[in-house]
């Protein structure tokens, strides 16, 4: 993330004023879903906001189901039930985990995501 990007989320989540809303671009490890030279290029015009430590882990007990890329259905890692209609595009969320304020009381994170997590190394 550059720092105008920093400083951009660091208003937002401050409840300040900003030139625009921070951005990001989610692209899902497909093949044949984009071609390399023009994602760099988006990305030269529009470049992301927010970035990721490296050694984010993926999959837990709460996770189940199918690859999250491919039709079908599966539960991540938050216990959300998601929907893929077709490979390659994001699923919807088809049964949430936090429905109503109440449910927030007795919701637990997935913390045990974070345990490997290098946050000096982002990407």
């Amino acid at each position: 993330m550059s720092m105008a990007g920093r400083e951009l989320v660091k208003k937002i989540l401050s409840h300040e004023e900003a030139e625009r809303l921070p951005r990001d671009i989610w692209t899902v490890p497909y093949i044949g879903m984009f071609r390399q030279d023009e994602m760099d290029s988006f990305l030269k015009m529009y470049p992301r906001d927010f970035t990721w430590p490296s050694g984010l882990r993926y999959g837990n007990s709460r996770y189940s189901g199918g690859n999250p890329y491919r039709k079908g259905k599966y539960t991540d890692e938050f216990g959300c039930e998601w929907q893929v209609m077709e490979d390659g595009i994001a699923g919807e969320v088809k049964n949430p985990i936090i429905k109503t304020q109440a449910d927030l009381d007795d919701y637990k994170l997935p913390w045990e995501m974070l345990d490997e997590m290098d946050w000096n190394n982002q990407r």
